[in-house]
């Protein structure tokens, strides 16, 4: 299913902090690689205390922001991405941790993704906006 504007929300517990765990969203032509698919990413970098969120156009990474959070492997983390329009956000356990504006992609797939670390994803909910349905 493609999502435009959405909230998606998941709940990120890394077991062995390497580099980050977190959510693809609006990705187009997915593909095997680091930086192969064209999308943005939001996620959780435990090992450096950090949130990030970026884009990649299928071959490199762009970082549109970055926040400091204390993260702790075994510990659980309610991830939450918002998109509408061109704003981003970034929440953690209910507190805003990065807004953005771009408007790179503007509709695509919601994934999860893991780079070089060990993490246990649960409980995916998206909501589209404006519709009411919950996938």
């Amino acid at each position: 299913m493609q999502y435009a504007d959405f909230a998606a929300e998941v709940t990120v517990s890394p077991i062995n902090g390497g580099r980050d765990a977190g959510m693809l969203f609006r990705v187009s032509e997915p593909a095997l690689g680091y930086d192969a698919q064209k999308g943005y990413f939001a996620g959780i970098l435990t090992a450096a205390d950090r949130v990030v969120l970026g884009k990649t156009d299928g071959r490199r990474w762009r970082e549109i922001g970055r926040a400091h959070h204390p993260l702790v492997d075994g510990e659980e983390y309610r991830l939450r991405v918002t998109a509408s329009g061109d704003r981003l956000a970034v929440s953690i356990n209910g507190k805003t941790a990065l807004e953005a504006r771009d408007d790179s992609y503007r509709a695509g797939k919601i994934g999860l993704r893991v780079v070089d670390t060990l993490t246990r994803f649960s409980d995916l909910d998206i909501t589209p906006e404006n519709t009411g349905h919950r996938d």
